[in-house]
């Protein structure tokens, strides 16, 4: 309640900062830098456009980084020459004196195999579960961020960072070394909220230019349309990439021996309660040190797991990362074997080809995409039933409605089309159900007919024509409103030989609207979009 309290003073505060004499308003405003920000830079959505404009400049929302430089000497411990800035690119301090809110600053670094696609910190932490945990006592080395290094601060907004973590004395300094940095400005005492800032920063400790980068995931065309915007460990890590430095095979659980790879721990998450090992009573969990048991057996994924693409390509075709299509053209016990928990690589349980020592045969069966669906390639194995080529597609319009008046029996005239344009008889579908209801006003009367025996198919027109059994009530008034319920059951031929697939395909319902006074008729209010 306090907390709340000084939050709302605070802002109250902040807004009355504009209340001050024109004159000292006047003078501050002459020598305001040009990039100033006021509440027009933000959206309706966000605090800071409630604020004053005064309190807006006090507060300088937001924060970035930036990497100027990365030097690494005979010692092998880095030094980072680093930059703090606001949204607006003005200077902020690091230990909030002169500016509100003191950024915390962490340090990973990593280096990266193009063969692998994976990333190796150099910086580690050695955990211990504790007495609470379901496994006390076990001890694991962890990726983590660089302990003990010395902060020196420059000026404003500019310092180093010098790390205690030497790399080894063998390192190979030809490799791509990825520094990640992950920050966070604490305003939650001002504005009650904090600001957040990531940045990877590739380079070649000996100096040549990088020509290999970890680049699997477009997060802002995958991730960020569900997680908007992504984060996690309390929300202060919030790109892929920085993930990525930590969440490899190095890193393990201790309390459950699962790892935390990422292409295994991402897959198990979203698959969440359909996993085999879920389903067969194995909850899925990463409890973490000091962080809780974090049971991952409930999620649902809002869509088809097999839409693959959507995570791994993104959804804007022309922004797919470098390597986006590696996971049909690498394919892993690791990665396959996180969906399909059920498969036993070393007894070849659930696994067609038998027991596989390595993964050096799994891209012969498992080829990209065969052209086919539903076979053993990456792509057909995970075809989604209702986006099948071997679906015609159906559309469906209302070309007419006539008898539309109070005591008469409306007929309907249904265009019903396959996707090449070739007509499909309402009469042969599995469900063809006219629908009639009425007013627009509030729905009081509805009718929902199964016409498959009932209508007629005039193949010349192209046209399914039904009338209705019930008439119009002799009382009603206002619009009227006609559609239907359209479906055909589908066999998917199966390219493995297996059974086929049974799904029902539909369409957008057709919609008409009719005055029953022949006027221009009223639609049904919008209430979404």
């Amino acid at each position: 309640m306090a907390s709340t309290l000084r939050r709302v003073l605070m802002l109250i505060i902040l807004g009355l900062v504009a209340l001050v004499p024109l004159s000292a308003q006047s003078s501050r405003k002459r020598s305001a830098a040009p990039t100033t920000p006021t509440k027009k830079d933000f959206a309706v959505s966000q605090l800071e456009y409630y604020m004053s404009d005064d309190g807006i400049a006090y507060i300088r929302p937001g924060l970035k980084l930036k990497v100027n430089s990365v030097t690494i000497g005979a010692d092998r411990k880095p030094v980072i020459d680093f930059n703090l800035t606001d949204n607006f690119d003005q200077p902020v301090d690091r230990l909030g004196k002169t500016t509100p809110g003191a950024i915390a600053v962490s340090f990973i670094m990593s280096w990266y195999s193009p063969d692998t696609r994976q990333y190796t910190a150099y910086t580690t932490r050695t955990v211990t579960t504790p007495a609470n945990s379901p496994h006390p006592g076990v001890t694991a080395v962890q990726p983590g961020t660089d302990a003990g290094g010395k902060f020196t601060d420059l000026e404003t907004g500019h310092g180093k960072y010098a790390f205690a973590t030497a790399a080894p004395a063998n390192f190979d300094q030809t490799k791509t070394t990825t520094l990640g940095i992950y920050a966070t400005r604490n305003l939650t005492d001002q504005i009650g909220k904090n600001y957040y800032a990531n940045v990877e920063y590739d380079f070649r400790p000996d100096g040549a230019a990088v020509t290999n980068k970890w680049d699997k995931i477009n997060q802002a065309a995958a991730c960020n349309n569900c997680h908007d915007p992504l984060s996690a460990h309390g929300g202060a890590r919030q790109d892929v990439k920085l993930c990525a430095l930590c969440h490899q095979p190095q890193n393990t659980d201790p309390d459950t021996g699962n790892t935390v790879d990422f292409k295994v721990m991402i897959h198990k998450i979203h698959r969440g309660e359909n996993l085999p090992s879920v389903l067969a009573g194995t909850p899925y969990q990463i409890i973490g040190f000091n962080q809780g048991v974090n049971d991952f057996s409930t999620v649902a994924l809002p869509q088809d797991i097999r839409n693959c693409q959507n995570c791994h390509e993104g959804t804007n075709p022309t922004a797919k990362p470098a390597q986006a299509m590696a996971y049909l053209t690498n394919p892993s016990r690791a990665a396959c074997g996180s969906c399909h928990d059920d498969v036993d690589w070393t007894s070849g349980a659930n696994h067609p080809a038998g027991p596989q020592a390595d993964d050096s045969a799994c891209a012969s069966c498992h080829v990209p995409d065969s052209g086919a669906e539903f076979d053993a390639s990456v792509k057909a194995a995970h075809t989604v039933p209702l986006k099948s080529n071997q679906l015609k597609g159906i559309s469906a319009t209302i070309v007419s409605v006539s008898n539309v008046t109070p005591g008469k029996t409306p007929t309907v005239v249904f265009k019903l089309k396959n996707n090449d344009g070739t007509a499909i008889d309402g009469t042969k579908l599995t469900t063809f159900s006219p629908m009639q209801a009425g007013s627009t006003n509030s729905y009081s009367w509805y009718k929902r007919d199964n016409a498959l025996t009932k209508a007629t198919f005039d193949a010349t027109a192209g046209t399914t024509t039904y009338t209705f059994v019930d008439a119009i009530p002799a009382e009603a008034s206002g619009t009227w409103v006609f559609s239907a319920d359209i479906r055909r059951t589908v066999a998917l031929k199966r390219a493995d030989g297996k059974a086929d697939i049974s799904v029902r395909e539909s369409t957008i319902n057709p919609i008409k609207y009719v005055s029953l006074s022949g006027g221009t008729p009223t639609p049904r209010r919008m209430v979404v979009t």
